[in-house]
């Protein structure tokens, strides 16, 4: 799976890393946002984050790639069921 995403990228929240025996809350799981800014993480170069405007909550949070999905639009087809290009 790859975490790179662009500015303008249509995006998903998937949630928290799992951690056995523990949950963690989140308000944004299942909102979909748009990608705004890349960001250069303080703590460690592996990390991609993000800056995302969330159209649920019309807010702008920062969040690391691996919590996020980028939407892909479904196939789009005409009434004889051929793919429209």
């Amino acid at each position: 799976m790859s975490y790179g995403f662009e500015v303008g990228d249509l995006v998903n929240f998937v949630g928290y890393s799992y951690a056995p025996d523990y949950y963690y809350p989140d308000d944004l799981h299942g909102s979909m946002g748009i990608v705004i800014e890349k960001l250069t993480s303080p703590w460690t170069t592996d990390v991609r984050v993000y800056r995302v405007y969330w159209f649920k909550t019309h807010k702008i949070t920062e969040v690391g790639g691996m919590h996020l999905n980028v939407v892909k639009p479904n196939k789009q087809t005409n009434y004889d069921g051929n793919e429209i290009q």
